[in-house]
């Protein structure tokens, strides 16, 4: 009687491309030239053209980026409420009305100009510095329908409603969603909350539940979570055959992100249930505002118009300010602190294929 022996499988390639003929060296050689890519810049066309850009993004869709990313994070930039008649826009020139970006287009200009309606004399528009003094449009709404002030997409995109088991808020989450809501992966599954709970503070400012609110949670890979608190991934709406499903965008460079964009960028993801299309807008406003993206706060000695919220006597004003002086310390210590990381690692296993490996000389 023979016994059953085992097979052994070849080691996994490691190939997030499409093409299955590159080798390892293609892969490093494509990497490099991936990360020398010139990000599209939105600017303010008030302030002189030295000024740090309002927003930066890497150009992931055909050395371009999607026009709805961009709008979006423009429309929670400027605080624009979605149920005004008249939105801003995005132009290729620094005058109202001209050189208008079509809305179903990829931006592929190195620089344009985010232009808002209901400011359109010499006076400059404000901008909103931080998530903190950002302020969520009409966020209640009756049970099961989204809130008024989203953006129509998210109010548009399909999320089921029709299945709440009971139990702690942990088990919810793994009994409704079963998988990772992105890779359809059933094993190394993590809750997170989409607004993290250390905004509890503008959850409760904005009429949101902060705490054990299984709307605010979604069931993710471990890797796929820690990339969304690194604020390298976010989740929007996107029509597709006709209908808006939620997919992932991919909104940090570094030198690692040819993997990520090959892997996720424009990826749908799973089915959502249960979950507040709010808190999901929430998350992408959160992501937004970092470092690499909003780069504005961080122009030295440059006076502006910022939308903030007083503490003070709990409102929302206008005030003539120092850009820097909202400037993340705690964002700019995380980012660099992440890319500390990232550069040990790629030194201990060296620069690529053939090259020698550059690990931490001795101490003698």
């Amino acid at each position: 009687m023979s016994l059953p022996s085992i097979r052994y499988r070849s080691p996994v390639r490691y190939n997030p491309s499409d093409d299955d003929n590159l080798s390892s060296a293609d892969l490093w050689a494509r990497r490099k030239i991936f990360v020398q890519k010139i990000n599209i810049n939105i600017r303010h066309p008030a302030y002189p053209s030295d000024t740090r850009p309002l927003l930066s993004f890497p150009p992931f869709d055909n050395d371009g980026v999607d026009y709805d990313l961009v709008i979006y994070a423009c429309y929670i930039l400027v605080q624009h409420d979605f149920n005004a008649n008249e939105t801003p826009y995005l132009s290729y020139s620094k005058e109202p009305r001209k050189d208008v970006i079509s809305p179903s287009s990829v931006i592929i200009t190195r620089d344009c100009f985010l232009h808002v309606p209901a400011y359109t004399g010499p006076q400059p528009y404000p901008i909103t510095p931080s998530f903190d003094h950002w302020k969520l449009s009409r966020p209640r709404a009756p049970f099961g329908q989204p809130p008024a002030g989203l953006p129509p997409a998210w109010r548009e995109a399909s999320i089921s409603d029709d299945y709440i088991p009971a139990g702690d808020s942990n088990s919810i989450v793994y009994q409704r969603d079963g998988t990772c809501r992105v890779t359809g992966h059933f094993t190394g599954l993590e809750p997170a909350h989409l607004v993290p709970i250390e905004a509890s503070s503008w959850l409760q400012r904005n009429g949101m539940e902060p705490r054990n609110n299984t709307r605010n949670m979604i069931l993710l890979r471990a890797d796929i979570r820690v990339m969304l608190d690194y604020k390298e991934i976010l989740i929007m709406p996107k029509k597709i055959d006709g209908q808006y499903r939620f997919v992932l965008k991919v909104i940090k460079s570094h030198f690692d992100s040819y993997d990520l964009v090959e892997l996720y960028h424009n990826r749908i993801c799973q089915e959502l249930r249960g979950i507040g299309s709010e808190y999901i807008f929430g998350r992408f406003a959160w992501n937004i505002f970092n470092s690499q993206i909003l780069q504005f706060t961080s122009t030295p000695r440059l006076r502006c118009k910022l939308l903030v919220y007083d503490r003070e006597d709990w409102k929302y004003k206008v005030q003539d300010r120092l850009a820097s002086d909202f400037c993340s310390d705690s964002e700019d210590d995380e980012d660099k602190a992440y890319q500390e990381r990232l550069q040990e690692h790629l030194h201990s296993i060296g620069n690529g294929p053939g090259e020698e490996p550059r690990g931490r000389k001795r101490t003698r």
